[in-house]
């Protein structure tokens, strides 16, 4: 019962900090690192106790990458890699997934899974060294999700599966208001986009 608290309590705190990070377009940072340390650690307790090894490393992970950022995101900057470097071992554990799923759909769930769990991490340490943007950020954290839940499902971690789709919800907000800001910034900027030159 204790594990479960805790659970749903991480799922409150990352969802809370999620929104804060989705929906406005500045933030006071140590606040929102704060949130995902308090976060990552009753997460990965329930992830634990019910041996959730993909979400155990998420948050694992989560809490290191937070509490860098938190203290001096600089260090960050010097040590990772670009972008593609970063993320190459998610690309590849998803297409090896995919040709799986032809004839093992439980092997296959499980490196995708494990791709989620490349991604999500990977565009989490980008974006705290400040290598991507929020909205890259936001974009990766969605197809990382789309990854991850099946296997949330199947593990009956309800926790991290209902964590996933409100995170995911969120994310399409985020997204949704980033497109539109930028829409409207582009009209703003040019008034008359039809006239001829």
């Amino acid at each position: 019962m204790i594990f479960e608290i805790a659970g749903w309590a991480a799922f409150a705190l990352y969802l809370l900090s999620h929104a804060y990070l989705s929906i406005f377009k500045s933030i006071h940072r140590p606040s929102y690192f704060a949130m995902n340390v308090a976060a990552a650690v009753l997460l990965t307790v329930s992830s634990v106790a019910i041996s959730s090894w993909q979400a155990v490393l998420i948050n694992v992970f989560w809490l290191v990458v937070s509490y860098a950022g938190l203290t001096d995101s600089s260090i960050l900057q010097r040590i990772v890699p670009r972008l593609w470097r970063t993320l190459a071992p998610a690309a590849i554990l998803t297409v090896t997934g995919a040709i799986v799923l032809l004839s093992d759909y439980a092997r296959a769930l499980d490196l995708l899974g494990w791709a989620g769990v490349w991604l999500f991490c990977g565009s989490y340490l980008l974006f705290t060294a400040q290598k991507v943007s929020r909205v890259s950020y936001l974009w990766m954290s969605l197809v990382a999700y789309a990854l991850l839940l099946p296997i949330y499902f199947v593990q009956s971690h309800w926790p991290s599966f209902t964590l996933g789709v409100a995170w995911s919800a969120i994310t399409i907000i985020g997204l949704v208001e980033a497109i539109s800001s930028a829409r409207r910034a582009d009209a703003a900027a040019d008034p008359n986009p039809s006239a001829d030159p």
